[in-house]
C-alpha cells in the first residue's frame, strides 16, 4: 500500500520571479515651499551703525521679507558707510526624501522680482548698467542651526566653502532668474544628516553689488525659489521561506535584507498581508500561493521595489517502495544539510511536473531528493561567460536554457554529462547587456538562477 508524505522545505530564494517596481529607479521631486513651510530670510550687517531709519544697527534685527538678497552697497543717506546683506534658505520638505534616498543630481531655482523696495536698483549688473561691476554668488552649505523668524547678522550661522557651488552673474536689472546646479552640496546635507539649508552671498564683498530674489513670501506663488532633486533608492525585496515537518502549513518568510530603513509590507497570496522583516503565516488549506514582499516608504505609500514567488502547499509525495511516480524522501543516509532543524530543498513545481529550485552563488545548496546539485555560479555580474559549477550524482543529460526578463528564450544547449562534479561554461558575449534567467535541467530536477550580462 502506497505511503504518503508531506514533502516539507527550507528554499533560500534568491531568484526574482516578478516585480512591480524596479530597484533603483529614477524619481524626481520639486520643492516649492509656501509662506507657511518656506524658510527663507535675509541677514543684514551696517557694522555697529544704526541707520536713521533704524533704532539699532541692522544686524540685531530679522529680516523676513518678501524678497531674499545678497549685496554689498553704500548707505550714506541713512548716516552709515556699508551694507551687507546675505541669503538664507532652507527646504525642510526635504526631509521627507526616502531614508535611503541616493540623490543623484540637484539644483536651486530663483526667481526675480519685478521691482523692489528693499533694493530700488535691482540688480548691479546687466548690459547697460552704470555700477560697472560683475555680481556673482555663491551657495554654500550652512552647518548650524538657524530659524526663518529669530536669524540676525548677530545670530548668523556658520557655513562651510566645501562643494560651494557658484551663482552667474546676473543679465537684467529686474526678473533675472537662474538655476544653480548644487548636487554635492545637496548630497553633503544628507549625507550630514541634518538639513540646515544653503546660504547665498556675494563672491567678491566690493561696493555696488546687488542680487535680488523673491522669496516665499512673494505673493506671486510662480517666484517662490524651488529646489529641484534627482534621486534612487537602493532596495532589495527578495526573501527566503521555510517550512517545518511539524507544520507543513505555517511558514517562515524572512527578508534578504533585513536592514532597509523603508517598511516591509507582505502579501501571502491568501487574502492575508503582514508586516516586518522576518513574519510567520500559516496557510488555512492547500493550493499555490503567490507571496509578494514590498518595500514602502509608508510617508508616500511609493513602493521602491517588489519580489514574488509561489509556493505549493501540502503536496503529496509517494515514499520509496510505493510504486508510484515522483521524488523518493530522504534516506538517512541522505548527505542533506540542516539549518535550524529545516532542510534546503523547495516544493516548488513547474508545467512538465519537474521540481525547480533556485541556486545562489555561494555555499551549495544541497538537494537530497534530486540528481542535480549547483554549487555556484561566477562570475555575476559577467561579460562572456558565465560558469556553472554543480555535481551530478548520475550520468546524465543536462540541457541549459537563457531567457531574457520577457522570458523568451535567448540561448541554449544539451551536454551528456558524467557524473560528479563538473563545470559547464554558458557563453553570453553575444547577449545585450541586462538581466537574464539560466535554467538548467537534467530530465529531473531543475534548477533556476538569475544572471546579469554587463
Amino acid at each position: 500500500m502506497k505511503k504518503k508524505l508531506y514533502l516539507t522545505a527550507c528554499i533560500m530564494l534568491a531568484l526574482m520571479l516578478s516585480f512591480t517596481w524596479q530597484a533603483n529607479a529614477q524619481y524626481s521631486v520639486t520643492y516649492k515651499p509656501n509662506a507657511t513651510v518656506g524658510e527663507d530670510v535675509d541677514v543684514l550687517n551696517s557694522y555697529g551703525c544704526t541707520p536713521s531709519n533704524a533704532s539699532a544697527p541692522l544686524e540685531t534685527y530679522n529680516f523676513d521679507g518678501y524678497e531674499i538678497a545678497y549685496t554689498e552697497w553704500t548707505i550714506y543717506a541713512l548716516g552709515c558707510s556699508t551694507l551687507t546683506s546675505k541669503a538664507l534658505i532652507r527646504f525642510t520638505e526635504m526631509n521627507n526624501l526616502p531614508c535611503n534616498a541616493n540623490i543623484t543630481y540637484a539644483e536651486l531655482r530663483f526667481y526675480g522680482v519685478p521691482s523692489s523696495g528693499f533694493a530700488p536698483q535691482g540688480n548691479s549688473s546687466y548690459p547697460g548698467s552704470p555700477y560697472g561691476t560683475t555680481n556673482p554668488g555663491w551657495v554654500e552649505r550652512v552647518t548650524s542651526g538657524w530659524t526663518e523668524t529669530g536669524v540676525t547678522w548677530s545670530s548668523i550661522p556658520s557655513t562651510t566653502t566645501t562643494n560651494r557651488a557658484a551663482i552667474a552673474t546676473s543679465t537684467a536689472q529686474w526678473s533675472w532668474n537662474t538655476t544653480v546646479n548644487v548636487t554635492a552640496l545637496t548630497q553633503d546635507i544628507w549625507a550630514s544628516g541634518t538639513n540646515d539649508g544653503y546660504m547665498l552671498s556675494l563672491q567678491t564683498a566690493a561696493y555696488y553689488r546687488n542680487v535680488l530674489f523673491a522669496s516665499s513670501d512673494d505673493a506671486n506663488s510662480n517666484l517662490w525659489p524651488e529646489l529641484y532633486i534627482e534621486y534612487d533608492v537602493p532596495c532589495n525585496a527578495n526573501f527566503t521561506y521555510c517550512s517545518s515537518t511539524p507544520h507543513p502549513n505555517t511558514y517562515n518568510f524572512d527578508a534578504i535584507d533585513p536592514s532597509s530603513c523603508l517598511s516591509y509590507h507582505w502579501d501571502f497570496g491568501d487574502a492575508t498581508t503582514g508586516t516586518g522583516p522576518n513574519v510567520v503565516h500559516t496557510y488555512g488549506a492547500p493550493g499555490s500561493y503567490t507571496v509578494c514582499l514590498s518595500l514602502v516608504d509608508d510617508r508616500t505609500g511609493i513602493v521602491y521595489c517588489r519580489e514574488c514567488t509561489n509556493i505549493c502547499i501540502d503536496r503529496i509525495i509517494d515514499q520509496p517502495g510505493g510504486g508510484g511516480q515522483g521524488m523518493t524522501a530522504p534516506s538517512k543516509h541522505s548527505d542533506d544539510k540542516l539549518v535550524n532543524g529545516k532542510s534546503h530543498f523547495k516544493t516548488d513545481a513547474n508545467a512538465s511536473g519537474a521540481k525547480s529550485t533556485s541556486a545562489k552563488q555561494g555555499p551549495a545548496m544541497k538537494l537530497t531528493d534530486g540528481s542535480i546539485t549547483v554549487l555556484a555560479i561566477s562570475p555575476n555580474p559577467t561579460h562572456a561567460n558565465l560558469n556553472v559549477d554543480f555535481r551530478l550524482l548520475l550520468n546524465s543529460t543536462v540541457n541549459y536554457k537563457v531567457y531574457d526578463m520577457t522570458g523568451k528564450q535567448v540561448a541554449g544547449e544539451q551536454r551528456q554529462m558524467d557524473k560528479g562534479q563538473q563545470r559547464l561554461s554558458v557563453p553570453v558575449n553575444n547577449l545585450p547587456a541586462g538581466n537574464y534567467m539560466l535554467e538548467m535541467t537534467d530530465g529531473y530536477m531543475q534548477v533556476k538562477q538569475k544572471f546579469t550580462k554587463e
